[in-house]
């Protein structure tokens, strides 16, 4: 499905530099996906920017400073974009499809920046409702930081 997004967004002029990573299906509830290669889950660029695990989800910094060790200049410019367009390429694509369990422990990042359909609505009545679910998450964000700091805490493995 990420993939016919992907290409649906692409026939459309708009490239969110999203990579669908390749997943098979081996029975029920199991089966293998694909290695996302020289990536950190968000969870862990915090928790390594961190003293404290259960601060690291509160760094606001953590992923710009860490996109900033591997990219300079222009570089780092395009590793931005990357990071966004493509974050919000997979917002919007697990939005669709459902997927509630999005949290920095499975959201992946690559060092060059890169990881319900309002079918019937006018283009604006669309980006209306896109922009009260944005909104929605933006007064809610607290949830997340505790939700991630949850993750962080559990999984720090620093001694």
């Amino acid at each position: 499905m990420l993939r016919l997004m992907d290409l649906l967004w692409k026939e459309a002029g708009l490239d969110l530099r999203m990579l669908p990573y390749g997943c098979l299906a081996t029975g029920d509830r199991s089966g293998l996906i694909e290695v996302v290669s020289t990536s950190e889950t968000i969870a862990d660029i915090q928790l390594n920017s961190s003293n404290v695990a259960a601060a690291a989800a509160f760094n606001k910094d953590a992923l710009l400073n860490w996109l900033k060790e591997y990219n300079s200049g222009d570089d780092l410019d395009r590793a931005i974009e990357e990071f966004t367009l493509s974050c919000a390429g997979y917002c919007v694509a697990s939005y669709v499809l459902g997927i509630g369990d999005r949290h920095s422990d499975n959201i992946m990042v690559k060092k060059n920046g890169q990881d319900s359909l309002a079918l019937g609505k006018s283009e604006e009545e669309a980006l209306k409702q896109f922009k009260q679910k944005f909104d929605e998450a933006l007064r809610e964000s607290w949830t997340t930081k505790v939700n991630w700091m949850a993750h962080t805490v559990r999984k720090d493995y620093r001694s």
